[in-house]
């Protein structure tokens, strides 16, 4: 049912390619990011750096946020990478990091069961019913 709804969720802007006008690091993510609290003091892993759009880091680091339990934060980074890519783009955004992150928990079904599957599952199905709500 899921991918069915991304499906839906995606075709009205099946087809649009985002040029590559940013340099952006394409494997943003929570445990790529150093902090001292609230301060952010490096970020780590760039093997991915190169032309992208950083609208998909926004996009990348609200799902984490989203698993985590931090809608608000999630909100905040959706809402910035709409900025950046506009509607349409984030509709693009938001699906493709919901296949690759769905790939992923197929992939580590092994170590760790449904647990990660559902947990992935549950984080988009929340993003999406805000952004099919606004």
């Amino acid at each position: 049912p899921l991918c069915a709804r991304v499906r839906r969720w995606l075709q009205p802007v099946w087809g649009l390619r985002l040029p590559p006008t940013d340099y952006a690091n394409n494997d943003l993510n929570l445990s790529n990011i150093l902090a001292d609290g609230a301060l952010i003091t490096g970020v780590v892993d760039w093997d991915e750096f190169a032309l992208g759009s950083r609208g998909l880091d926004l996009v990348a680091l609200a799902f984490d946020c989203e698993r985590g339990g931090g809608r608000a934060a999630a909100d905040r980074l959706l809402a910035q990478a709409a900025r950046v890519v506009g509607d349409d783009g984030l509709r693009c955004l938001v699906s493709y990091r919901t296949i690759a992150s769905l790939a992923h928990s197929f992939r580590e079904r092994e170590s760790y069961g449904d647990s990660l599957a559902d947990a992935e599952c549950a984080a988009v199905s929340a993003i999406l019913d805000r952004l099919e709500a606004e």
